[in-house]
């Protein structure tokens, strides 16, 4: 075959390639906790879903008309789920809540320390001191008074380090 004739095969093969357009899956669903997800693979099983049509290997143009229609999805649903705040305040808000969360294990994780330590501690010493109420005098404390102490600590323990 000569030359003119294998650049025009090859032509035709790459304009025929081109032409042939393809439908992508991509499935919209919401799982337990709102929040909705694009995805190019099935759901869960147990997800109510929908399936978009998004037709590929019409080029850039094709591309950015797929890109719209996602985009106009997305926006349509951001706004009927959030009509008072917006995206970034929305985003800022569960910042807000991610550090206060974070936070608040970290206050849990120290009260836990605390409480273990006094565990150990009441559990290990048999002969305690305490200063008294008034905190004038230093007293040994009685076996009742030891095991109260520990009864408390194993609450506090309960409490912070298995919420």
């Amino acid at each position: 075959m000569n030359r003119i004739g294998v650049i025009s095969l090859l032509v035709l093969m790459l304009i025929s390639i081109t032409a042939v357009a393809q439908t992508a899956k991509v499935y919209k669903w919401v799982d337990e906790d709102g929040v909705t997800h694009y995805t190019t693979t099935p759901p869960p099983e147990n997800a109510d879903y929908e399936r978009l049509k998004l037709r590929t290997g019409g080029g850039s143009a094709q591309a950015a008309n797929n890109t719209a229609v996602v985009d106009e999805a997305v926006s349509d649903e951001a706004a009927a789920e959030e009509p008072e705040e917006t995206y970034l305040e929305r985003r800022k808000r569960e910042a807000e809540e991610r550090r206060a969360k974070a936070r608040e294990r970290e206050l849990l994780a120290e009260e836990c320390g605390k409480a273990q330590r006094a565990l150990t501690f009441y559990t290990t010493h048999t002969r305690i001191d305490e200063p008294n109420a008034d905190g004038t005098n230093i007293r040994r404390i009685t076996e009742e008074e030891r095991q109260a102490h520990i009864r408390t600590a194993e609450g506090r323990v309960a409490q912070y380090c298995n919420p």
